[in-house]
């Protein structure tokens, strides 16, 4: 059974979303036909609304934003404690080299084998970045499991500070 959730202060229903955005994300590691772009979207949106659980579950509350900055420093604001090792898994940058894989798909042309230069992206970078077309080197595979560990440390540790207050 299918529930559509209306705007929820309930802490576990917003971190039952982020796991499920977090297997829709998983299913880029068994499909090769579909762009990497949209499962990294998911893994963005995974952590934000497990972010957006640990404030709810806290504070009864969260911001309006999609921004994995902006939800850590309301997490600090309001006294917990956000571990080095989740800021640089919400901040860093992955660094990776574009597959022509878009370009195949968008101009029937195949360019597969071709190199293209380095480029740069932050989990955060998904929400905005990959939800539309837009001029950019094509998300790679090295670059969505990055994503998607990084979206899966995130939930885990959000998961363990609730379980441990409730003890």
């Amino acid at each position: 059974m299918k529930f559509i959730y209306e705007e929820s202060t309930n802490a576990t229903k917003w971190l039952i979303l982020a796991k499920e955005d977090l297997k829709l994300a998983r299913v880029g590691q068994e499909r090769n036909d579909i762009l990497f772009e949209l499962f990294c979207y998911h893994c963005q949106q995974a952590a934000e609304k497990s972010l957006k659980a640990l404030l709810i579950f806290k504070m009864g509350k969260y911001p309006k934003t999609h921004s994995l900055d902006e939800l850590i420093k309301n997490l600090e604001e309001n006294n917990i404690v956000v571990p080095d090792t989740i800021k640089k898994e919400a901040l860093s940058t992955t660094h990776y080299g574009g597959s022509s894989l878009l370009f195949d798909l968008l101009f029937d042309f195949p360019l597969s084998g071709l190199i293209f230069p380095k480029s740069e992206i932050t989990l955060n970078d998904h929400a905005e970045k990959d939800r539309y077309p837009r001029n950019h080197l094509p998300i790679d595979e090295y670059a969505f499991k990055q994503s998607l560990g990084k979206a899966d440390a995130i939930i885990a540790w959000v998961e363990q500070y609730i379980q441990n207050e409730n003890q």
